[in-house]
């Protein structure tokens, strides 16, 4: 057989699963979960004070594929008090408030500093979490300690607080993996939401925190002092659904090992 047509033989297979490989891809439909509340739309929500700045905008967004979560939030200054943390416990249905052993409870403490900074820099806004266990802002202390950003950071995308004159914003962008799979049990939600959340989210002013340098809690809070506490608590509130298509990798791994082939072929026939 000549050997020219038998490598176009070739070429076309390889061609040809390529072309089956790309028609069957596989993809994974993202839904991405958006909660979004600002003052000025809403107005006053049932469940909400503001006793450490004024609350004016609430933002929370779930991928529940990549498990990536972010939560926003922005105050005004209020009788001359700014907000130094806050803690966060979120679900998909009512008010987490009260439910034991279900959800994590986060702790973010921003007293540490007024910027911007790199996950993991005990100069910089910390985050511990612990399996919340309905002790209402004490979880810190009885809860089982799971995640610290002292500890391992590589579950942090980004802590922040930004400050101008009228206006401080803290940002929490994680990967909620390893808290959603923390625990091996089927009551275990961790942290997630989908087309329905529920909030219980509170600010905290005049914060004090210290944290363990030893032991089974070692970067985790020992102390959690604050003055005064904000609320902003809701109940089965609807939230924004977008989708996105996420390419399997064994799909695109196939693609990739079918074109690399075709280089070979291609490299040989040169030859």
């Amino acid at each position: 057989m000549d050997l020219s047509i038998k490598i176009n033989g070739i070429r076309l297979a390889v061609l040809a699963t390529i072309t089956m490989v790309m028609g069957i891809t596989s993809s994974a439909s993202a839904a991405i979960h958006e909660f979004d509340w600002t003052a000025a739309e809403f107005g006053q929500t049932n469940g909400s004070t503001h006793n450490a700045g004024f609350i004016e905008h609430v933002n929370g967004r779930f991928n529940d594929v990549t498990n990536r979560l972010t939560w926003v939030a922005e105050f005004d200054l209020t009788q001359g008090r700014w907000p130094d943390g806050f803690f966060l416990v979120v679900n998909d249905s009512g008010n987490p408030s009260g439910i034991e052993d279900r959800y994590a409870a986060f702790y973010f403490d921003a007293d540490r500093n007024r910027n911007s900074t790199t996950p993991g820099d005990s100069d910089g806004p910390i985050l511990t979490v612990y399996r919340y266990d309905a002790s209402r802002d004490s979880a810190w202390s009885t809860g089982t300690p799971m995640l610290s950003s002292l500890n391992d950071a590589s579950f942090v995308n980004l802590l922040s607080v930004e400050t101008t004159a009228t206006r401080r914003t803290f940002i929490m962008d994680i990967d909620a993996t390893p808290i959603i799979e923390f625990f091996n049990d089927q009551d275990w939600l961790g942290a997630q939401w989908d087309e329905s959340i529920g909030v219980w989210f509170h600010p905290v002013d005049d914060l004090t925190t210290r944290y363990h340098q030893y032991g089974s809690r070692a970067g985790f809070l020992s102390r959690f002092h604050f003055c005064h506490r904000g609320s902003f608590d809701i109940n089965d509130t609807t939230t924004t659904t977008t989708t996105s298509e996420i390419p399997e990798p064994a799909s695109l791994g196939m693609i990739g090992a079918g074109l690399a082939l075709v280089g070979m072929r291609r490299k040989r026939q040169a030859g």
